[in-house]
């Protein structure tokens, strides 16, 4: 259950280290360090902030930082302090995206390092799981869950503080009022509570007059960081800036303030302007085309598609379908390219082919080909970078949506009908592709 987590990409380099600084910024916000070290600011913290501002990278930067642990420690004092975390995702499995999932979650992390808790914690279920492992029909439901959780708040509030770090509250699978609300209460001198949201009403409602932040108000240094490295630094903008200095530095500043926070469509729209600048764009040609990009991140989306070769849009479909269909039918385990990579052949060619051993230089030969048909191909809406969980040169990395945006959007009603139509007249059928690929894979 720890799939979301391993997959969000880590915070770009320096930035979001402000984080831990006192607020002094025109877009102030609430003192987070000093919410996690003083023992008298009970309340969570909430992060919120616009879809792709940065909350889940920001979540992961703050729950392995070492400053994290110091200011915890404070409030800790000489007792016991553990730090857990859950982060929701959408895109997995139930497990990954209920209550039930957080729960179970939680209490497996904090009972594993504390298994003289379980008996209390679970009381008359304990002893009938000793006697016989139980069955899928008679494991505890959301209620009983519920209540042996708080019992574990409870039954360690005595020598342990406990600072729960909980992510992506909008991607929960259920009633957010009655998550957020139930969060809330878990509040208190003994458990610390961070949580992260999208704005929706229902928490902004439940965590009203907590501590909070407003992400996309203070990203501002963190994006230009960025540009600078990507795109400034770029030796043929080196060379405009020199000729064109007032010019370049309007472009810049345009970009920052036409993001408006979404950290995510600042390294989208600067891929693209590198794509231009290696094209051999000028900076009136860069202004242009930064001015005709859509500043909504769906529209940037569909521009994006719309603009590839239509001999790449097709496959791009075909990638989409199979991500998609790999998803639905196999969600407990990631898309890797070597997966994919023999999902693109035609399915004939599974039942043809002799059942030999594949030599790892020709499995690394597939998964690098396939990593970068889908950076070609798919205009960056799909990320093949990471290795995440077990990663060995056997199996490849990992092909998934560059953020849950990307898939919100294909699978909305209007574009997947587009996808769909995209593949209609090759007969293209993903779940047969995937059933060949296993095939071959088999062989």
């Amino acid at each position: 259950m720890t799939w979301r987590y391993e997959e969000i990409p880590l915070a770009y380099q320096k930035t979001f280290q402000w984080v831990f600084e006192e607020p002094t910024r025109p877009h102030g916000w609430n003192d987070f360090a000093a919410h996690l070290s003083r023992p008298d600011l009970t309340s969570p913290y909430f992060i919120n902030g616009k879809a792709g501002s940065g909350k889940s990278t920001l979540m992961k930067f703050i729950v392995g930082h070492p400053k994290t642990k110091e200011a915890l420690a404070q409030w800790a004092s000489n007792g016991e302090l553990m730090i857990v975390k859950f982060f929701f995702g959408n895109l997995g499995t139930d497990l990954q995206k209920t209550s039930i999932g957080m729960l179970r979650a939680l209490m497996h992390d904090i009972l594993e390092r504390y298994p003289e808790l379980i008996p209390g914690v679970f009381s008359g279920m304990y002893q009938s799981w000793r006697d016989t492992a139980p069955a899928s029909e008679n494991q505890p439901n959301y209620i009983e869950m519920k209540s042996a959780f708080e019992r574990l708040i409870r039954n360690s509030a005595k020598f342990l503080k406990l600072c729960v770090f909980i992510d992506g509250i909008d991607e929960f699978d259920g009633d957010h009022k009655d998550i957020s609300e139930f969060i809330r209460s878990l509040a208190s001198q003994h458990v610390k509570i961070v949580v992260s949201s999208r704005p929706i009403t229902a928490c902004l409602n439940a965590f009203h007059g907590c501590p909070t932040l407003k992400l996309q108000d203070l990203t501002e240094y963190d994006m230009e960081l960025y540009v600078k490295d990507n795109l400034a630094a770029h030796r043929s903008m080196v060379e405009l800036t020199k000729r064109f200095p007032q010019e370049t530095s309007e472009l810049v500043a345009e970009l920052k303030e036409k993001a408006a926070g979404v950290f995510l469509w600042v390294r989208l729209v600067v891929r693209l302007l590198v794509d231009g600048i290696e094209a051999g764009d000028d900076v009136r040609d860069l202004q242009r085309k930064l001015r005709s990009l859509p500043p909504d991140l769906r529209a940037l989306y569909r521009r994006m598609i719309s603009k590839m070769e239509p001999d790449y849009q097709v496959q791009a479909a075909e990638i989409f379908q199979l991500l998609h269909a790999w998803n639905l039918y196999i969600p407990d385990q990631p898309f890797r390219t070597i997966v994919l990579s023999f999902a693109v052949q035609s399915p004939s060619k599974a039942f043809s082919q002799q059942a030999l051993p594949l030599h790892s230089e020709t499995y690394q030969w597939l998964c690098k080909k396939t990593k970068a048909r889908v950076s070609s191909r798919c205009c960056g809406l799909l990320d093949s970078g990471s290795p995440q969980v077990n990663y060995t040169e056997m199996n490849g990395s990992v092909v998934d949506y560059l953020h849950r945006t990307v898939a919100e959007f294909l699978a909305s009603d209007d574009v997947w009908g587009e996808i769909c139509g995209m593949t209609k007249a090759s007969g293209f059928d993903a779940a047969l592709s995937l059933a060949s690929a296993c095939l071959s894979m088999i062989k």
